[in-house]
């Protein structure tokens, strides 16, 4: 294995480690206050006109995005739409009309009429939304008409004026209402999409808060590296796994360097620490259809029990030859899932010899068991198996059908399997679609990847899992018809529960080269661990050119001490070689003092050994 010239020995008196800032404990907030509270965040800019008036121009834009549209035109006091947005308000469906009441109180202008007369409706929902816009648009004399509502307890609209009123003037000590929540909701749903959040753009602002943390950090830029065919690379890998923390760079490490992987292990240089990190990798290798160069990892996982069943199905896909005795042991008191395993592990064998064996476990009454049975069945050439399975698959009730699906999903490798899973998905429904939909995305089936892109667009996935999914199906095959999705996704709000779906949609963004990218690169560049900050520089100058990189090591920010800006240099030279040296060199007026060019040269050195 190629090694960087003694990077551990040319960081140790650079590397300086910044202290961690005191963190202050502050109050628990309420809900309600909460919400008030992140409304001071909220505020609108030059495009925000333009980029509401798009979505109002589309025709398959989601309604509650309409609605958060016609709030930020009304933010703006944009007049292009200013009589959709009245008509929308006196007649529109909800959630477009709330917004767009609302939208006129923002607006201020010209909108007395209207709102005085939807103040009167009987409908609670549109009046308190009327009365509060009154308030919203600082007009006086409206303001006057609230507040002698709120005098008139006999008016059953008096108690929600008084609070209205409490809410105009000091939302911190009100009590919140429908009106006044959906305002606030609608306020920060428009800065996100339209506005400002922080005075920055929300992609800005969550990519930033993204980039500080670690381990987003490693899972995205260990991962894209990964791909990258270069020298140097799978040093750097190597270090991070060594060295590093998180699951991110056990992912790398299986997709970058699989055949050292490996070795590592069967040497007993380095294993899985626990059950979950040899699963990992396990899913790892599974997923990018690298068995073949781990046999010796795999017989390594044989001697971990609870992954016994995997690991000879994985071993059998290497091409290791004569299991039949390992696999008859395991199936001896195994549980269903390892029956499962085990009867893949014989399907991917290629030995016909499996197939009375695996006929009398299609005997089972567990249908997972029974429907591995068969596939695998299948893939060895059972005619008998392939009968079963198509009559089982028009059941639409049956309680087979189900297992076969994922039975089938789980070995497209198989041609077999495959051809029977693309008929199917012709005729599926969108249920059972949700099951086989990423699995022939992943195998490249066009139709699939459509449907895939599809359910993104239209936000039908469950939960931040189901979009992390459908997102990992389409980047196992990545195309420039997945950018658009891509883009419209990222970033989503920058949660635990979030993360492992903005950790595949940042690796397909960088990945396609997407300039949104550049983003996630630099914070990188100057926050990560060594391994990952010199990983980024590359996977920048990648995307974004060699002279980006350059940019960044000429043209540090503010807060970066002089061991970061050499560790840019370091990138610099180590990706860019002689001619970025020099070209850096120039740039700076050759100031031989500068941390940057020393870097540059550190890096460039290390190099020679490659």
């Amino acid at each position: 294995m190629r090694r960087l010239l003694s990077l551990s020995g040319l960081f140790a008196l650079l590397w300086l480690a910044a202290a961690a800032p005191a963190q202050v404990q502050e109050p628990s907030l309420s809900a309600w206050e909460a919400l008030v509270a992140r409304d001071a965040r909220v505020g609108f800019g030059p495009r925000t006109a333009l980029l509401a008036s798009e979505v109002l121009r589309s025709n398959n834009a989601p309604a509650a995005l309409r609605a958060a549209a016609w709030l930020a035109l009304g933010s703006v006091a944009a007049s292009e739409f200013a009589a959709e947005l009245d008509q929308t308000a006196r007649s529109g469906s909800e959630p477009e009309r709330g917004a767009a009441i609302l939208a006129l109180g923002e607006r201020g202008q010209g909108s007395a009429t209207t709102l005085l007369e939807l103040s009167k409706s009987s409908d609670p929902l549109t009046y308190g939304n009327a009365l509060l816009a009154l308030l919203r648009t600082r007009d006086a004399k409206l303001r006057r008409g609230v507040e002698e509502l709120a005098r008139t307890p006999a008016n059953p609209r008096s108690a929600l004026a008084a609070q209205l009123l409490v809410f105009a003037a000091d939302p911190a000590r009100s009590e919140p209402v429908p009106a006044t929540r959906t305002l606030l909701e609608l306020r920060w749903r428009a800065a996100r999409e339209f506005g400002l959040v922080d005075g920055q753009t929300w992609m800005v602002l969550v990519c930033r808060a993204l980039g500080q943390r670690p381990d987003f950090r490693s899972a995205v830029i260990l991962r894209a590296a990964a791909r990258i065919d270069r020298p140097g690379v799978r040093d750097l890998l190597l270090g991070a796994l060594l060295h590093g923390e998180g699951l991110g760079r056990l992912r790398a490490a299986a997709r970058g360097m699989p055949r050292e992987l490996a070795l590592l292990v069967q040497n007993q240089l380095w294993k899985p620490a626990n059950l979950t990190e040899w699963t990992v990798i396990l899913d790892e290798l599974e997923q990018g259809r690298l068995e073949a160069y781990a046999p010796e990892l795999f017989e390594a996982a044989l001697s971990e029990p609870a992954l016994k069943a995997r690991a000879l199905d994985l071993y059998s896909r290497s091409g290791a030859q004569d299991l039949s005795g390992a696999i008859e042991e395991a199936l001896s008191g195994a549980s269903a899932q390892d029956r499962v395993q085990l009867c893949r592990a014989m399907g991917d064998s290629e030995d016909s010899a499996y197939r009375q064996r695996l006929a009398a476990l299609a005997e089972s009454k567990e249908p997972p068991v029974r429907a591995a049975a068969l596939v695998a069945g299948l893939m060895l050439g059972s005619r008998p198996a392939d009968t079963e399975l198509r009559a089982a698959l028009t059941q639409k009730d049956g309680p087979m059908r189900a297992a076969v699906l994922t039975e089938l999903a789980a070995n497209t490798r198989s041609a077999a399997a495959l051809a029977l899973l693309e008929d199917e998905f012709k005729r599926a429904t969108e249920a059972d679609r949700r099951v086989i939909g990423p699995a022939l995305a992943r195998a490249g089936l066009r139709d699939a990847r459509t449907w895939c892109r599809e359910a993104l667009a239209n936000r039908s996935f469950r939960s931040p899992e189901g979009l992390r999914n459908l997102v990992a199906a389409l980047r196992s095959r990545i195309s420039s018809e997945d950018l658009d999705v891509v883009r419209e996704l990222f970033p989503r709000d920058d949660t635990d529960e979030n993360l492992g779906a903005n950790v595949e949609l940042g690796l397909a963004l960088v990945e396609l080269g997407d300039p949104a990218a550049t983003l996630l690169l630099q914070s990188a560049l100057w926050n990560g661990d060594l391994e990952v900050s010199l990983l980024s520089g590359a996977l920048l100058a990648q995307v974004s050119g060699m002279h980006a990189l350059r940019a960044e090591a000429a043209n540090p920010p503010a807060s970066a001490s002089s061991a970061d800006v050499r560790r840019a240099g370091f990138a610099l030279g180590l990706w860019g070689g002689l001619p970025e040296l020099e070209a850096l060199a120039q740039a700076l007026r050759y100031n031989s003092r500068s941390p940057a060019l020393q870097g540059g040269l550190l890096g460039f050195l290390s190099t020679r050994t490659q």
